[in-house]
Parts: structure tokens; C-alpha cells; sequence
């Protein structure tokens, strides 16, 4: 796909974006498909069509806010106007394009009050099971990648300016098998004022600070991403499927090249999982693990020195996002006080790192490296401190 923010060059043709023939060759960061026909969906023998290519990796879901959210209608000639109305969703999935170039490849889909209904139409049963989105299954979470089919015309962005576009599906979209597509490094642009998304490989974390912490997540689809911030999750269905603790985790991400990312409060479920032996129990909670100190202790070790392992094996593979806020400008506060003037903003001179998928690379023979004997079993904090690990 070409750079979504040049979408109306294509005159009302948005879904030719999403065909092989307008991959840019010149962009880096494009992944390449060479040959569409090895590319396989999950839960079916079905391969990938050749007038469809996997353009997409999810990135987060996030619930509909206490503020509605208003568009930017797009023109052809590159004009735009906010749209009248207050955009009409119940959340957001955020995806990135895996064509587009760095800097300026997201987009966004509403979900709910009648908008994209079918979404989930060709993978129903796995959306919000147990085991949706996690560790072995390819599935819509984050992480995912997924084939978009015939997507409608780009006319909306989100927010004001030319931020995210907003893009309408009449049909499903399709999960890729895990390990048919080829990452590439995707790296942060630190002067674009977009909010874009990021994928590094070869990526050593240290633990700088770690808690357990009960997150309001009750299900596994939206992996409790940014759960310390949350008030509610995006997960399909509102039952509890799967507990609601997870780590919260300050690492640094320490890049092949030496460069250093601070990223704090990461929560993530699949994130979390990787370092236990029986998964989450749903009876445990964070004043369990508290009240175990000895075992939080333990677990704490394990997950450390699981990291370590890696980290010193293949390492992982980070995807996440960034986008550069605004400030208020203290050196102009005074005189707008003064003379009633509105605030003056600047762009922030801080760049959060978001984190939305941790995973570990694989070595030359196409497996992780083996680090079972570090896991942790989480249904051992129920048990009086002294008891077996």
C-alpha cells in the first residue's frame, strides 16, 4: 500500500492501495510478497487470493472515550473540513499498514453502533476464546496480521487535521498464520508529528521496575494493553473469559544499534504469559501474589532471568507506536493570560513509547530457544508461603 495520507491520488480507487501492483519499491519498509499463493489463513486451507495481499498488523483496540470524537472529510484535491457530526463507534482498532512508509502508516476502524458489523465474520470462533490472540494462535488481537479485502474508499480522517484515516469494510477480515509473513524493521520517526506505529527486531529488554496488577480486562482479545490506564477494555464480549493480572513492567528496549527506549506501565497478557507454565488461573489476584511474598519474589526471579535468556539467545521482536503530543507554551502563557488570548501548544519535547506486541525471535532452525525451566506456576501463590514452587 502506498502512504495512506496520499490515498485520494488514486481518485476514488482506495482499494487499489491494497493490491501488489502499487507496492511502493522504493519504500524500505514495505514487506514483500513475492508469492501470495504460500501465504495460508488460520482455520482453513484456504490460500491468499493474488488480488489480495496481508497489509495489515493490529496494533491496539481502545474503548470509545468520554468524548465523542469528530472527522476530517478528505477531498481529492487534498482540501479538507471537519465533518458536522460527532463520529458514531463504540471503540477503535488501531492497524498498520504494513506497506506504508515509516512515519505515516496507520489507520483506524470504528467497530459498533452498525459500523463494520462483519469484522470478525470469518473468524467468530476464535475472537474471544480462551485461547484468543495469545501465545500459539493466530487470531485478530494484537499482533495479528490480517488481509483486508475490498475496503471501502478512504473519505475520513480521525481527529483534526490529517491524522489517522478512517477506513469502512463491508466484508471480514482474514487472520494470516503465524510466520507467513516477513517483518522488517520499521523504526521510529522522531520528527514526524503523526501518530505511527513501529516493529524492531533483535531487541534486548531490561527489567527496570516490576508489579503485579489486577487490570479491568476480563477477556483476551484486546491483551490488556495500557491496563493501568484503561477504565474498560476492548475486548468483544464483557463475561470474564480469563483473568484479570498482569505484569506491569518499566523495561528499556535496547536496540541493535545501541539506541535505548525507556517504556513505562507496559501491561500485556501475552506478554505475561510467556513466563508461565499454566497460564493465568482465574482465582489469582495481585493481593494473592502480594500476600506470597517468597512466591512473588520467585516469580519475579524466573521472569528476569527468562528475559536474561533470551535476550543473550535471539532476543525479541518489539511492535508498538508513538506519536509526539502537545504542550502548552509556558514562554507565551503569561502574555495570553494577559490579554485573553486561548493557550498557545507546541510539540512535546517527549516521546512516549507505547508497546503493543512482545515476542521471541526464533534462531536459525526456526524454533525459540528452550526456556521452560524458568516458568513460573502462578497457582503456587495459593499455597502457604513455605509450600512447593
Amino acid at each position: 500500500m502506498s502512504d495512506i495520507e496520499d490515498v485520494d491520488k488514486y481518485d476514488n480507487s482506495a482499494t487499489k492501495d491494497f493490491v501488489l501492483s502499487v507496492t511502493l519499491k522504493d519504500n524500505p519498509h514495505s514487506v514483500t510478497i513475492n508469492d501470495p499463493s504460500t501465504i495460508a489463513f488460520e482455520g482453513t486451507n484456504e490460500r491468499l487470493d493474488k488480488d489480495s495481499i496481508p497489509v495489515s498488523l493490529i496494533m491496539y483496540y481502545k474503548p470509545k472515550g468520554d468524548t465523542n470524537l469528530h472527522g476530517t472529510t478528505r477531498y481529492g484535491s487534498g482540501g479538507q473540513r471537519p465533518t458536522s457530526k460527532p463520529l458514531h463507534y463504540d471503540k477503535i482498532c488501531v492497524v498498520r499498514c504494513l506497506n506504508s512508509r515509516a512515519g505515516s502508516n496507520l489507520f483506524t476502524i470504528l467497530m459498533g453502533q452498525g459500523r463494520n458489523t462483519s469484522l470478525y465474520d470469518e473468524h467468530v470462533s476464535g475472537r474471544d476464546s480462551d485461547l484468543f490472540g495469545l501465545i500459539n494462535i493466530s487470531t485478530s488481537a494484537p499482533g495479528a496480521i490480517v488481509v483486508i479485502e475490498n475496503p471501502d474508499p478512504i473519505k475520513v480522517s480521525l481527529g483534526k487535521g490529517n491524522n489517522m484515516p478512517i477506513m469502512d469494510i463491508s466484508g471480514a477480515v482474514r487472520v494470516v498464520k503465524k510466520g507467513s509473513v516477513p517483518m522488517k524493521t520499521v523504526p521510529i520517526i522522531p520528527q514526524s508529528m503523526k501518530q505511527h506505529g513501529f516493529h524492531y527486531e533483535s531487541v534486548k529488554i531490561r527489567c527496570l521496575n516490576w508489579h503485579p496488577m489486577n487490570t479491568n480486562c476480563g477477556g483476551l482479545m484486546c491483551d490488556a494493553l495500557d491496563g493501568k490506564a484503561v477504565e474498560k477494555c476492548g475486548c468483544a464480549t464483557a463475561c470474564r473469559r480469563a483473568s484479570s493480572l498482569v505484569v506491569l513492567l518499566q523495561m528499556t528496549l535496547e536496540l541493535q544499534d545501541g539506541t535505548k527506549l525507556t517504556v513505562s506501565n507496559f501491561t500485556s497478557k501475552s506478554f505475561t504469559l510467556l513466563f508461565l507454565k499454566n497460564g493465568i488461573p482465574n482465582g489469582i489476584s495481585e493481593s494473592m501474589v502480594k500476600s506470597n511474598p517468597r512466591k512473588k519474589n520467585k516469580w519475579l526471579a524466573r521472569m528476569t532471568n527468562a528475559i536474561n535468556f533470551i535476550n543473550n539467545k535471539h532476543g525479541f521482536n518489539v511492535t508498538g507506536w508513538v506519536r509526539r503530543g502537545m504542550v502548552e507554551d509556558q514562554s507565551a502563557a503569561g502574555a495570553a493570560a494577559g490579554s485573553g488570548a486561548g493557550k498557545s501548544f507546541i510539540a512535546s519535547s517527549d516521546l512516549k513509547i507505547h508497546v503493543t506486541k512482545i515476542s521471541i525471535n526464533k534462531g536459525p532452525d526456526g524454533k525459540e530457544p528452550d526456556y521452560s525451566r524458568y516458568l513460573f506456576d502462578l497457582a503456587s501463590v495459593s499455597i502457604v508461603d513455605g509450600g512447593p514452587l
